[in-house]
């Protein structure tokens, strides 16, 4: 589903925009959809931060992107699962 270079492309954006540093990225399926997660991470006002990309492929060269910030170190892990169980219950309308 997902090249190198749109993945390349994910990072360098979140890197370009918000200054961050990639941690983990993954391919799978999510919503019954073709999906593809980034996970980065960074500072911002002397706060720690993660930033949660989700793409969901629906038709060709077209996506939903889901996003999920989350701040401060405490229980980052637990705090990005959370994300992943609100976008769970989403419904998208055609």
């Amino acid at each position: 589903m997902i090249d190198d270079e749109f993945e390349e492309l994910v990072s360098k954006q979140v890197g370009r925009e918000f200054n961050l540093i990639p941690v983990k990225s993954g391919e799978g399926e999510f919503l019954d959809l073709p999906a593809y997660y980034h996970i980065s991470t960074g500072k911002k006002n002397d706060m720690s931060w993660h930033y949660l990309q989700i793409y969901l492929k629906y038709a060709t060269d077209e996506y939903y992107t889901l996003t999920s910030k989350i701040y401060g170190n405490d229980l980052v892990t637990e705090r990005i699962c959370s994300s992943f169980a609100i976008f769970k219950d989403l419904e998208f309308k055609e």
